[in-house]
């Protein structure tokens, strides 16, 4: 692997990460309650 390859791997690697994160953090909320924080919680209720 060239200098350059291991590059731009790590530039990729680094760019999903920040993707990643970019995602998470979109749901966290503080101060003003939103509609967002519970918009991926499973609730299982009535036996259903």
């Amino acid at each position: 692997m060239s200098k350059d390859d291991i590059l731009l791997e790590a530039e990729m690697s680094m760019e999903k990460s920040v993707d990643y994160m970019t995602h998470e953090f979109a749901a966290v909320r503080t101060g003003k309650a939103s509609p967002g924080l519970v918009e991926n919680v499973d609730v299982h209720a009535y036996g259903s």
